[in-house]
């Protein structure tokens, strides 16, 4: 299904169950296979952060959130079992779409609008336990069901790898994907919660334009655009995209937020 830096993710099933599944239990899964060996020697404490990403996703229970279902840990290998999310990711959702729109731009507004309403839900319900996910981007949100429409589909985050909880006093990891990272995370500064409303106002403003806000030829250059918020809601896509979808853009990628 899917190929990342220290492993392999594969579409799997109950070796008990049919192809219809059993006793109530879906027919399949997605097991997230990481190679061990190859994080341990890419982070000495890579071991103990794989532990505390089970640990803490095991606690989640939520509908847009992609659900653990059980895990296995051997020698060289971790393997999570998960909800198998047919859809694939929200970044193919919207290439996909982009692709069937000759006038550009991205999903339509209902569209983008589900895919946005069900990440800040997920959202709302991991900061309500201090926990911010550090790595909100379009690979990380999977839709539901396989030939939906965006705007009946639903769509669930993934992927809590760098999530850490935020017990009050802020965190300072330097942490999450170029095009999407915060302001004041690639800063330096402390930050919490705010710092992934950013992450969901980009992953909005892809989603209506299929394009990155913060366009450039390499991370550096992306990095320094987001530090200053260097981004446009005018012209190209924008021009077709109505005043209350972009105002919440703009609401959500607020430099320096206050709340």
């Amino acid at each position: 299904l899917a190929e990342g830096g220290f492993g392999l993710v594969w579409r799997c099933r109950l070796r008990a169950a049919g192809p219809g599944g059993g006793a109530g239990r879906p027919a399949e899964f997605a097991a997230k296979i990481i190679n061990k060996v190859q994080v341990a020697a890419n982070d000495p404490s890579g071991s103990a952060s794989l532990q505390d990403e089970v640990r803490l996703h095991a606690e989640l229970k939520h509908p847009n959130i992609v659900d653990l279902v059980e895990y296995f840990d051997e020698v060289g290998a971790l393997t999570l079992v998960l909800e198998f999310c047919r859809g694939g990711d929200l970044f193919d959702t919207i290439t996909a779409e982009r692709a069937r729109r000759p006038e550009g731009g991205g999903l339509s507004e209902p569209g983008a609008a589900a895919a946005g309403r069900d990440l800040l839900k997920a959202l709302g319900y991991l900061h309500s336990l201090m926990l911010v996910h550090r790595d909100v981007k379009c690979e990380n949100v999977l839709a539901e069901r396989a030939g939906m429409p965006p705007e009946r589909n639903a769509f669930k985050l993934c992927d809590f790898g760098f999530a850490a909880r935020d017990g009050g006093a802020g965190l300072c990891g330097r942490v999450g994907s170029p095009d999407t990272v915060a302001p004041e995370v690639v800063g330096g500064k402390l930050y919490g919660c705010p710092a992934d409303l950013w992450s969901a106002g980009v992953v909005l403003y892809m989603a209506l334009a299929a394009e990155s806000p913060f366009a450039g030829a390499t991370d550096q250059q992306v990095l320094q655009r987001v530090l200053v918020g260097a981004y446009s809601l005018r012209g190209g896509p924008w021009a077709g995209i109505s005043q209350a979808a972009t105002r919440l853009v703009e609401c959500l990628m607020t430099v320096s937020p206050v709340l």
